[in-house]
């Protein structure tokens, strides 16, 4: 004879035999059947999700009017990527009264705005002070992150949306 989990699924070909025997059950033993149950439903929608989005849009982590503009674009685009690695000294490639952008970033530099990015050498942070929060997300480059693929300020709010997406896409797809 077949122990609880086994015997239960192997009488799954027939409905019959599936509920025949659901009075022997005991109450532990029919909720571990209805959260399994119920998470084979909600596979699906996870799964539908997980290959539907490709970014994040930017109102849902950073909040500012104007991101960058085409001279922080370009001074974004000499930012030489190695091996997962920024190799750069210490620059300020955006500024304005709202967010701060650059690579390096001191400590002084990051508290005079609400807001900034941070391109480190091994990880990248966005941070937003927002009525009396906080907000932090330091995310790992991935091997996506290519600073040579924006040209314009669309593309480098696209291209942030998507490289977020894709350090967080694990605890993202977890969150469905």
């Amino acid at each position: 004879m077949q122990t609880f989990p086994l015997n239960y699924f192997s009488h799954l070909n027939s409905p019959r035999r599936l509920f025949a025997g659901r009075r022997q059950l005991s109450w532990p033993k029919l909720s571990l059947i209805f959260l399994f149950l119920v998470a084979l439903m909600v596979m699906p929608i996870t799964m539908y999700y997980t290959n539907q989005v490709k970014a994040i849009p930017m109102e849902q982590f950073l909040t500012v009017h104007q991101l960058i503009d085409q001279d922080g674009v370009n001074k974004f685009l000499e930012l030489p990527m190695e091996n997962g690695q920024i190799n750069h000294s210490p620059i300020t490639i955006y500024q304005n009264n709202e967010i701060l952008i650059g690579s390096g970033l001191t400590k002084e530099q990051k508290n005079e705005k609400n807001a900034f990015i941070d391109f480190a050498k091994n990880h990248w942070t966005i941070q937003q002070k927002e009525q009396g929060r906080i907000r932090t997300y330091q995310m790992n480059y991935q091997a996506s992150f290519n600073p040579e693929s924006v040209r314009t300020p669309q593309e480098f709010q696209a291209f942030l949306e998507q490289e977020f997406y894709a350090s967080n896409r694990p605890m993202i797809i977890l969150s469905y």
